[in-house]
């Protein structure tokens, strides 16, 4: 999507999501419907435009720091009372909470950083 490439997927796990029927993209429930959707993409210019140009404005509304965001949140909420992410990544050896550690405290520095300006 991030290529402006229309896609056509079969609507399950993250391709139900990420794939907006119709606008970015084609969902197909079958084979039959799967080579359908390719050969009207494949042959109708206006339509396969649109998708691409709907796809990549898509794209770009999704990022690392906002997909960090979100799941540094999930994990603060899972983990009610631990404020101390970095403390509780040690004490669990968990990658995940020590990932989340880091982006929390980068993001501080940057709200710091911005709020001395």
């Amino acid at each position: 999507a991030a290529s402006g490439t229309p896609t056509v997927a079969f609507p399950v796990g993250g391709l139900k999501e990420s794939i907006v029927h119709g606008e970015t993209g084609i969902h197909a429930n079958s084979l039959d419907q799967f080579i359908a959707a390719v050969e009207l993409i494949v042959n109708d210019k206006d339509l396969r435009t649109r998708l691409s140009v709907q796809a990549r404005a898509r794209a770009m509304t999704f990022s690392w720091d906002r997909a960090a965001s979100k799941s540094l949140a999930a994990l603060e909420a899972a983990v009610p009372g631990v404020d101390d992410l970095e403390r509780a990544a040690q004490l669990e050896n968990s990658p995940p909470l020590a990932a989340a550690a880091k982006a929390k405290a980068a993001a501080s520095r940057d709200r710091e950083g911005k709020a001395s300006l």
